[in-house]
């Protein structure tokens, strides 16, 4: 019993099978608009309010730390405040790190971020980040974060890249 070869399967000459024109067009315009709906870049608005829902949760974390730590302080130590102060910003720099690099390597987007409908990624391919990316851009974010947020509201900038984005060389999209 011979079998002929489906339609959409290539012959034995190893041709293409033909393909109607509207349909590659209709292809084309598909991936283009899902290509634009993935890549324009985020408002500086949707990026502040993301901003700004992170930053409340790690200070209430950092907080609920430092409230644990000055609770628990022993009698014996002379300066229970600055103790607890040092071990919550130790902590909170641990958590921080946690979160955002997790988040961004895992999901893309920290919670504030999901929120705001914005995600980060990969400035060259649109790939997700990897590890050095999502370490570099905590680093730039923990230390001078709001003073590169603020750089970021004044430059010119068509990918609207903070100093964190470019030490990682990332871009937040919509």
């Amino acid at each position: 019993m011979s079998t002929t070869p489906a339609p959409w399967t290539s012959g034995a000459s190893g041709e293409s099978p033909p393909v109607a024109p509207a349909r590659d067009e209709l292809l084309d315009q598909l991936k283009a608009r899902a290509g634009q709906a993935s890549t324009a870049v985020a408002t500086k608005e949707k990026r502040f309010v993301g901003g700004i829902i992170d930053y409340a949760l790690i200070n209430a974390v950092s907080f609920g730390i430092y409230k644990f730590m000055l609770a628990n302080a022993s009698v014996l130590d002379p300066s229970p405040s600055a103790t607890a102060l040092r071990t919550a910003v130790v902590f909170a720099t641990l958590i921080g790190a946690a979160y955002f690099i997790g988040s961004w390597m895992l999901f893309g987007a920290t919670l504030g971020m999901r929120i705001a409908g914005i995600h980060v990624a990969d400035a060259t391919s649109g790939a997700p980040l990897n590890g050095g990316q999502a370490f570099r851009r905590f680093l730039v974010l923990w230390f001078i974060g709001p003073l590169a947020f603020l750089v970021m509201l004044l430059r010119r900038d068509a990918k609207r890249q903070a100093w964190y984005d470019l030490a990682g060389n990332t871009v937040v999209v919509q």
